[in-house]
């Protein structure tokens, strides 16, 4: 297990780069890559923040990745939880499109 550090970015360059090496596994949503599965409706993201721990998540190659991701574009927010044994993913978009 790698110990994987919160994150806060507000580069957008940066963003799709780190959203790109991410995938998700286990129960419920899953994608072998959060860029691709986020892009069409949060095609400019300016904030994101990663944090905690979800053993179904990879970061490039590596597992135990982060568990919640928070990502903004303007006045719009996605928040994807990650799960372990006891909590499937949840994801909650809020603000207008």
């Amino acid at each position: 297990m790698v110990d994987f550090e919160p994150i806060r970015e507000t580069d957008k360059n940066r963003i799709i780069e780190f959203l790109s090496g991410i995938s998700l596994s286990g129960y419920a949503w899953t994608t072998d890559n959060l860029w691709d599965a986020v892009k069409e409706e949060f095609p400019e993201p300016d904030l994101l923040l990663a944090q905690g721990i979800d053993v179904y998540a990879i970061y490039r190659g590596k597992g135990d990745a982060w568990g919640e991701y928070l990502i903004r574009q303007k006045d719009r927010i996605l928040v994807i939880l990650g799960c372990n044994e006891y909590f499937s993913k949840a994801i909650f978009t809020v603000g207008k499109k």
